[in-house]
Formats: structure tokens, sequence, C-alpha cells
């Protein structure tokens, strides 16, 4: 597959100015001075949400650099990612990212938070959560906005009864629900998502029979559906217990699906649920992280208390 770079003819020495370059120099000049080519291949295989073994088509590779020139946000630290979706994509954008756009907002004076006094566990939920969480948005030359979310209305349940990072970190995750959605009211953003939105639009079209299944098999089980509970032995049940757990502490999710891939004792069906569950502990816990996304807190209190004049975040 061919990039752009190949693809596109170059420039005569009469094109003057950045914007007469082409896309994907103008980033690679932006992220630091990259090679655009090791660039396009670092987007290719690290910055979309695919199976193992998938890859996304350059039409698609293209469009996630193009929203992501148009706000600004860095694709190789997570700033912005996407899933496909029927020959486009779904962009989405991590807390870091919703926050270096509200850092860039001219008018933008901080933000502060506000906590229920009740306190409460949603089901599957290893701590409790705040009833309701409000960010008020300060805005220069406004009336600030104050947006209200409740736990029980943005809480995602466990999948297949594995935690995730609500069931760990509920106090955090709402309340980066809440300052998404306040910065979305504030500046009017449209045409992107965080990435509890992103999997309800994916889940949804599955559902409708609008989204192929795009999980990775072979020609010869391709028609193979993944082994069940029923159907694991017990060495398999603790292999694979052991594998989510191996993957979700060190955030290795792709090096556990090529070793599945190319374990001589494992059927088809069972290699298929194992890669499938892979790929579901990855999307659960990589949009946001767990324990490592103490970098996303740090950067949503540096553009609250750094920057703000008229608010604070706690």
């Amino acid at each position: 597959m061919q990039s752009p770079i190949q693809q596109q003819p170059q420039h005569t020495s009469q094109s003057t100015g950045d914007n007469e370059k082409p896309l994907l120099v103008r980033m690679a000049e932006r992220l630091g001075n990259v090679e655009p080519e090791k660039l396009w291949n670092v987007l290719k295989n690290d910055c979309f949400k695919v199976p193992y073994g998938q890859q996304p088509t350059n039409e698609q590779l293209m469009m996630l650099c193009i929203v992501a020139e148009q706000y600004g946000l860095n694709p190789l630290t997570k700033e912005i990612y996407a899933f496909p979706d029927k020959g486009g994509i779904i962009p989405v954008i991590g807390v870091d990212g919703w926050v270096s756009i509200l850092r860039r907002q001219p008018d933008y004076q901080g933000y502060e938070f506000r906590y229920s006094d009740n306190m409460l566990r949603m089901p599957g939920a290893e701590v409790d959560g705040y009833e309701w969480i409000e960010c008020t948005m300060h805005i220069k030359g406004m009336t600030s906005i104050t947006v209200r979310e409740h736990l029980d209305e943005v809480y995602k349940p466990p999948r297949k009864g594995r935690s995730g990072p609500w069931q760990t970190h509920t106090k955090r995750m709402h309340r980066h629900k809440v300052l998404i959605q306040a910065i979305r009211m504030a500046f009017g953003f449209s045409g992107v998502y965080d990435a509890d939105e992103a999997e309800n639009i994916r889940n949804n079209r599955a559902k409708e029979g609008s989204e192929v299944d795009i999980t990775p098999s072979s020609p010869s089980s391709a028609l193979l559906p993944p082994a069940d509970d029923s159907e694991l032995s017990e060495s398999e049940h603790n292999m694979r217990k052991q594998l989510l757990a191996r993957a979700e502490a060190k955030h290795c999710w792709r090096a556990a699906m090529e070793w599945v891939q190319k374990h001589p004792n494992l059927g088809d069906a069972v290699k298929k649920r194992f890669v499938n569950d892979l790929t579901e502990s990855e999307l659960m816990h990589s949009p946001l992280g767990t324990d490592d996304d103490s970098d996303s807190d740090n950067a949503a209190q540096a553009a609250s208390s750094d920057d703000a004049e008229g608010g604070s975040g706690t």
C-alpha cells in the first residue's frame, strides 16, 4: 500500500508556504521533523483500533491525518486515534487531546468541578463514585457554562465479567467525562468523540447489521466461531487468564495477539477467542488508561490551575 507521499507529485520551486506542502509532510514537521514515510507507517500500525492483523486503508489514514491537523493534535501520543467505520473512520479524542484543545482556546478562562455529597457504587464497580459531577467552564466575555453528568448515565459496566477503568477508577473516569462534555458545550466541537461514545457507535451499528465483522481469521477458519467458555480446557482457561493479566499490566496486547497466532498447540477457534478477548481488553483499557493515565490528570489539572484565571480544577 503506497502512502500519499509516494502517490502525490512533488511540488515545484514555485510552490511557497506551508499550506502548499502535502498534509503528511506538514504533520511530520509539526510532530518533530520526523520522516513522512516513517510517520505514515507508525500511524498505520499504532493509531487505529483494529484487531491484530488488520490495517486501515490509505483513505482512512488520510481522514485521521486531516482531523488531527484540523484540531492540532498528536496521534503519536494518543491525543487522537480512530476506529475504522464502513470505509471511513470514527475519530476519537482522548482526555489529553481534549485538554490540549481547551488550552488553545483564546476565550478559555478556567474551569472548576463540583461534586455531589451522595456516593453510590454502580454494578460491577470496585469503588464508590459520586452521584453526579458538575464542571463549570469560564469563558471570556460570556456567562459561565455548567454541565452536570450523573454517574448512572455515563457509567460503562464491565464487559464479559472483566473490570476496566470504569470499575477501578470510577471517580476519575466520571470526572474525565464531565470535563469533555463541558468543553464541547462551551466551544461547540462536533464530529469527534470520546472513547465511550465511539464504542457505543460501533456497537449500535454492529447490532443494526451495518458493520462488517473484521475479526482476523485464516481462510480455513473464516466461518469458524470463536470458542466459548465451555469449549476451553482448564489449561486454556488458565492461559487466557494469565495472558489477559499480563497484557493489561504491561499494555502489550499486540505482542500477546502475535504470540497467540503463532502458538502451535491452540486450535483456530481458541486462537480466535483469545484474539477477540485481547482486542476487547485493549479497547477497554487503552483509550483513557488506568493507573497510567496519571499524566491525563496532570494535564487536566494544569489546564485548570496553571492557565485558569477564573476557576480551579480539583
